[in-house]
């Protein structure tokens, strides 16, 4: 049994040697968490890829083509990013321990949370990650309102996890068992499903949505991005996501299929609402990061709108669009990190007046990663949301084509007021020397941008045979 577990089991191995060196080891430096984290991070990922059909436990941890993608991804994206915020947390002379610490944990609960064919499990990983959440916000010190915040976060977070709870519950009592196979077939008995199994659906449904960050349950995670350090506020815009998108796939598909008719409008409104709310509150906002986790917000409307049917290939879309988001947005909070003046970060869109005549690297890769999240040709976003408008077309659902595209009007003039303001505006202050990591990792992700443009057909075609498995 232990070698279904054996990725995470080495993530695990990790904490106390990270552990043993900050109590030995006085001179530990950033650098020194994030080679060990690197370390143990490869580990997990290559036993990951070998043990990916190994599930001696296939009722309740699935390991597979699906399962492994998701987690690959996860690693990756982790750490490209755990390698600029050890960076920043070089540059800014602070400790990293604890962030590598929680980081790290939460990685073994977003693993959990993709494998998961078993409530009690998702419950859990869901329930840790949000207490990891909290003390990751917490990493901020200087701002009496990050308590505020944290503790607003942790008051919801319990509130949808017990609504997930008590859904889960209303399950075991009829089917004395919490695995989504057994659930799945007495949803499938075909005969008619009392009112109270849909609302117990609908809360667990609604839990995963409110992790999400889909409005209106989005609140949280603008907040929790404005006012957290950059390297939280990075990981938690990136990681998490995916290891959600995953486990939402997979429950909808395995659990509540049977059911699905009654959620598919609740979901398009859902879809809608996230459009909406982030492309409005984009448009209206003056802090950078809060305007892209605004961009988040919608987004992930976006991605819900290509799900509507969960089809294969509304699910391939929804995945191609998202692997290109988060592909932009890795280099937008790149480029964040460039941002500095007077040894300080600067997140107010009037500060990045004119940036372009001092940073022309980071400018033109800013707007690079905003063409590509408008969806403009040549760019790769063009192909994501191709591929969702192209799907919604096929399944005939024109009136969402006719919503997606003027949401993505109005998101697109928020992000075009930014170009403007980089590209346009007076400067109106001066910026500090960039570290050259912040240069390597803009041009490998470019480079990886313009690869993909050059060759799509792995993105098209690779990725579908793995993502088929989850049905």
């Amino acid at each position: 049994m232990l070698i279904t577990f054996l990725p995470e089991i080495v993530l695990c191995c990790c904490l106390p040697v990270l552990a043993l060196v900050r109590f030995f080891r006085t001179s530990a430096t950033p650098k020194t968490y994030f080679t060990l984290s690197k370390y143990f991070m490869l580990a997990s990922v290559l036993l990951s890829i070998i043990l990916y059909d190994k599930s001696e436990l296939p009722g309740i941890y699935d390991n597979s083509r699906y399962t492994t993608l998701f987690k690959c991804l996860v690693f990756l994206f982790s750490f490209v990013w755990f390698f600029l915020a050890y960076r920043w947390f070089l540059h800014e002379e602070r400790s990293s321990f604890r962030y590598f610490m929680l980081s790290i944990s939460s990685l073994i609960c977003l693993d959990v949370i993709i494998s998961a064919h078993n409530f009690a499990l998702l419950w859990s990983a869901l329930a840790l990650h949000a207490v990891l959440v909290y003390f990751l916000i917490l990493r901020r010190l200087d701002d009496e309102r990050i308590f505020v915040i944290a503790h607003r976060y942790a008051g919801f977070a319990a509130i949808f996890l017990l609504l997930m709870a008590a859904g889960i519950i209303i399950f075991y009592r009829q089917t004395e068992s919490l695995n989504y196979l057994d659930i799945f077939a007495f949803l499938h008995q075909g005969a008619d499903i009392p009112r109270i199994y849909l609302y117990a659906a609908s809360m667990i449904l609604a839990g995963m949505l409110f992790f999400m960050a889909a409005a209106p349950f989005h609140f949280w995670f603008l907040d929790v991005v404005r006012y957290s350090i950059l390297p939280v506020g990075g990981y938690l815009t990136l990681a998490p996501v995916l290891a959600y998108f995953a486990a939402f796939c997979t429950m909808t598909i395995n659990v509540f299929f049977p059911i699905y008719g009654h959620f598919q409008q609740p979901l398009i409104i859902f879809a809608v609402a996230s459009l909406f709310f982030g492309a409005i509150g984009a448009n209206g906002e003056k802090n950078i990061l809060r305007l892209f986790a605004y961009g988040s917000v919608f987004n992930v409307g976006f991605i819900l709108i290509s799900l509507i049917t969960f089809s294969t290939d509304s699910l391939f879309s929804s995945f191609v669009y998202l692997l290109v988001y988060l592909m932009s947005m890795l280099g937008i909070y790149t480029v964040f990190l460039g941002f500095k003046s007077q040894g300080r970060y600067v997140f107010e869109l009037r500060e990045f007046a004119g940036i372009a005549k001092q940073k022309a690297y980071l400018a033109a890769a800013l707007l690079m990663f905003l063409v590509s999240l408008i969806g403009s040709p040549p760019m790769l976003g063009f192909l994501g949301k191709l591929s969702v408008i192209n799907n919604l077309v096929l399944e005939h659902h024109f009136y969402l084509v006719a919503v997606a595209l003027l949401s993505l009007i109005l998101m697109a003039n928020a992000y075009l007021v930014v170009v403007k303001t980089v590209y346009f505006d007076s400067p109106i202050m001066n910026f500090d020397r960039i570290d050259k990591s912040i240069y390597i990792c803009l041009t490998l992700n470019l480079i990886l941008v313009v690869i993909s443009l050059v060759q799509p057909r792995f993105l098209m075609s690779g990725f579908e045979r793995m993502l088929i498995r989850v049905f």
